[in-house]
């Protein structure tokens, strides 16, 4: 297999994964679909272990898994282990389907006074710092609420997903680093 082809193997791969993770929170979002009393459940919760013992976790999940194949005619099911901690961060914010990557997104923390710019980048610091999906969603869950605006999160599913497998982590990283400390004006 050429480096192009493996290339663009790891484009769709990813492409998948991004079109799943706005069909979860979709499904998330739709009162006909998940009920407010499984949202509230799934709210509550706060480490990745204890939504995998939720049952409105594994309706979430189905639905997605069965939405998903309906309407990309592709089978993509990946293991609970890696959609939990994305649930976890959905009450977080809203969504969107802008296509901005979560480095991107996470300029919004930055702030004009440099007051505001060392603590916002002091928080990021500290989720790129994060030890384990645990750390990394308290500390995602908690930039999010700052920020209070819609999230693609079918580009945080995507991310979560690679940064969950060790090999990928560092990747993730740098590009959450990149894109954050990046200027569109550079």
């Amino acid at each position: 297999m050429s480096d192009e082809q493996i290339q663009n193997k790891q484009t769709s791969t990813r492409e998948k994964f991004i079109s799943y993770g706005r069909v979860l929170r979709r499904i998330y979002d739709d009162d006909h679909l998940c009920r407010r009393a499984d949202r509230n459940a799934m709210r509550s919760l706060r480490m990745s272990s204890e939504i995998l013992t939720e049952g409105a976790f594994w309706k979430l999940q189905t639905l997605a898994n069965s939405t998903h194949e309906r309407e990309y005619q592709e089978s993509l099911q990946p293991s609970p282990l890696f959609i939990g901690p994305v649930v976890l961060c959905f009450p977080s914010c809203k969504a969107s389907t802008d296509g901005v990557s979560l480095g991107k997104f996470l300029q919004h923390l930055k702030g004009k006074e440099s007051e505001q710019t060392t603590s916002r980048d002091l928080h990021f610091r500290r989720l790129l710092a994060s030890r384990d999906v645990d750390d990394l969603i308290h500390q995602l869950r908690r930039i999010l609420k700052q920020i209070d605006r819609p999230v693609d999160w079918g580009m945080v599913f995507a991310d979560l997903f690679d940064w969950q497998r060790e090999k990928a982590r560092d990747r993730v990283k740098q590009r959450w680093a990149e894109d954050f400390y990046t200027s569109d004006n550079a």
